[in-house]
């Protein structure tokens, strides 16, 4: 009898370490698959961030287009800037079929910087001195003001020159938008967008 409780109580502690021992591979086995869990989650969540915050920030292209020449009388370089107008301006006959106006900056060979108005079909009535002389022009959400402007020499009606070339280039300089209204013969005073953003200009 004493022989059989003695086996029957190492039995029993057999089974009691035996449990013990499931339960702490058991609980092994979910702590791993936790942690594992985790990382995965941790992995993925990096991929969509990419492990850093970002900023992304989007340009727009500017829409100046630059050239440049040289004098043959002075071996200096003329250099010019110019943007077109965001819209064709439609005219009536015999200018119709669309003109585009192009705002322009000119570094003359002899270091005078002229800003200028031009379309390519029409006759702007400042040209000649008509229409009292002056455009308005607006820059971004200013007020808009009038300037005085000068024809070509040579006679042509469709290109002004604005006088005060330095303050407007010093504005146009920081203005993402400009809004230019002229008169035109026959057409009425349409107003003019150009997207000035972006100029680039150092001479």
């Amino acid at each position: 009898m004493k022989n059989f409780l003695k086996w029957a109580g190492i039995v029993f502690i057999g089974l009691i370490l035996i449990s013990v021992v499931r339960g702490l591979v058991s609980g092994s086995k979910d702590k791993t698959t936790v942690t594992t869990t985790s990382t995965t989650d941790s992995t993925k969540a990096g991929a969509i961030s990419g492990g850093t915050s970002t900023t992304t920030t989007e340009t727009t292209p500017s829409a100046w287009k630059y050239s440049e020449e040289e004098d043959k009388m002075t071996s200096k370089k003329n250099f010019y800037a110019q943007v077109d107008a965001k819209d064709e301006l439609d005219f009536k006959f015999p200018y119709n079929g669309g003109s585009v106006a192009t705002l322009g900056i000119i570094k003359r060979s002899t270091g005078v910087t002229d800003m200028a108005l031009s379309v390519t079909k029409g006759q702007i009535m400042a040209a000649h001195g008509l229409g009292n002389g002056k455009i308005n022009i607006r820059f971004d959400d200013g007020a808009a003001q009038a300037i005085s402007v000068t024809g070509a020499a040579d006679g042509s009606s469709n290109i002004v020159f604005f006088q005060g070339a330095a303050k407007l280039l010093a504005k146009l300089k920081t203005a993402k938008k400009v809004f230019i209204q002229a008169e035109f013969f026959d057409n009425g005073s349409p107003v003019m967008e150009f997207n000035t953003a972006g100029l680039e200009w150092n001479h």
